[in-house]
């Protein structure tokens, strides 16, 4: 089995089992959500991130899902998946009952050779604490099972692109796109799957508040485009967010007949693959995806300098 498809079949099983728990009104966690967490103490864990269970199945309004990449050797890798559910209105607390373990086996070229589930389901406590220094969150991960260490969690931010980079990884391929020509369909396939990897690989999400919109905002400064320029620039990016949108699910208005043409165009791009990988490699890849999307879609439509 794929990492990618075991990580959802984990989320599945823990969103079945959180039925009993789900309730209307909605607990805002006093740390950030979505947000990506290190842990300094055992420096082994090499992702970890807390996303809404709401932006995975929209059943389910007071849930967050952590996902836990922990090295345990050279060779393998553990991916804990906790579902949690809070214990007070402020936010602060939090338990989880039906986490999932999945350990992960790799070859010397890093190729994935053997999958383990851990039966024993995970179970124990998140508590929030702020700190009194900066006024940031601490997290303390409990674990009531010894295949799961107990954690002290702090936030991290993942370093945002530099304008010379977004120029050449979103702004300039959005440009250069060529729409009505032969074979465009498959080429709007290639740049969707190109931008979908790059914010999923940059995990865009957990950058400091603003410093995305900011840099791809200067990175089209520093650009300089003709008024002509700057409308093919709109038009395409456009073009290829709405694709993006149905191709991810993140649409509201795409059909299923509509959501499997667009697969279609990417299978015949042969870029299918790649994107399926790129959304199912982690729970925040989604987020990542609609973070890029947002920041398109707020450029306003002014006429180039």
């Amino acid at each position: 089995m794929k990492k990618g498809f075991a990580l959802l079949v984990a989320l599945m099983m823990l969103l079945g089992t959180a039925s009993a728990f789900a309730e209307k009104d909605p607990v805002l966690p006093v740390f950030d959500v979505p947000s990506s967490w290190a842990d300094p103490d055992h420096d082994r864990a090499t992702t970890i991130d807390i996303v809404y269970a709401q932006s995975i199945n929209s059943d389910y309004d007071r849930e967050l899902v952590m996902e836990i990449y922990w090295a345990d050797s050279a060779w393998t890798e553990w991916v804990y998946m906790l579902f949690l559910t809070p214990d007070d209105d402020e936010g602060k607390q939090y338990t989880y009952q039906k986490g999932t373990a999945v350990c992960y086996t790799y070859d010397e070229d890093g190729m994935q050779t053997d999958e383990q589930w851990q039966n024993e389901a995970l179970n124990g406590t998140l508590t929030a604490t702020q700190n009194t220094t900066d006024g940031t969150y601490v997290l303390s991960l409990e674990s009531h099972n010894d295949v799961l260490q107990s954690l002290t969690l702090y936030q991290e931010y993942m370093p945002c692109p530099s304008p010379e980079e977004l120029v050449t990884s979103v702004i300039q391929p959005i440009l250069n796109h060529e729409e009505n020509t032969a074979g465009s369909e498959l080429k709007l396939a290639e740049l969707a799957s190109n931008l979908i990897r790059v914010a999923v690989s940059g995990r865009f999400y957990a950058t400091e508040p603003g410093e995305l919109g900011l840099a791809i905002r200067q990175a089209l400064e520093d650009m300089d485009m003709t008024e002509e320029e700057y409308a093919v620039f709109l038009e395409n990016k456009s073009t290829v967010s709405d694709f993006i949108q149905v191709i991810t699910g993140l649409s509201t208005n795409a059909t299923e007949d509509e959501l499997l043409a667009a697969r279609e165009i990417c299978a015949n791009a042969g870029v299918i693959d790649a994107i399926d990988e790129a959304l199912t490699s982690s729970l925040s890849a989604g987020v990542s995806v609609e973070q890029l999307l947002t920041i398109l879609e707020t450029i306003e439509n002014e006429e180039a300098d």
